[in-house]
């Protein structure tokens, strides 16, 4: 196994990184959990995230909970199928928002006000 010097590393300098975090916060609205009912055929994507006019927030639990409702209806074995999904869309929000919300913070790169309600800007 090679070892890694110093010159095999990427510097990114903000350039890349800044420019990923920008375009994922400003396309946060549309960030949904797929799945497929394989009983009916039909697709679902569960929206994570819901544009309101003063910025973006989570969809509520409630919203979530008919969401997946709708997308798993009809299937066999429904309580675990639901128990999935619901570990699915718990993996997205912490894995991919809390990963990326940290590195942005740590990172120090600015976070869209397209991403956060007036509540959280303004704290």
């Amino acid at each position: 196994m090679k070892r890694k010097t110093l010159e095999d590393i990427t510097i990114d300098r903000g350039g890349p990184t800044k420019q990923f975090l920008s375009q994922f916060w400003d396309q946060i609205d549309v960030l949904a959990v797929p799945h497929e009912n394989l009983t009916t055929g039909c697709k679902h994507s569960i929206k994570l995230f819901s544009a309101r006019s003063g910025g973006c927030s989570p969809t509520s639990d409630l919203d979530l909970d008919d969401a997946v409702a709708k997308a798993v209806a009809g299937m066999d074995n429904l309580d675990e199928v639901t128990k999935d999904l619901n570990e699915k869309i718990d993996s997205y929000y912490r894995v991919v928002i809390g990963v990326l919300i940290f590195r942005s913070i740590v990172g120090g790169y600015v976070i869209s006000h397209k991403a956060m309600t007036r509540l959280w800007r303004n704290g």
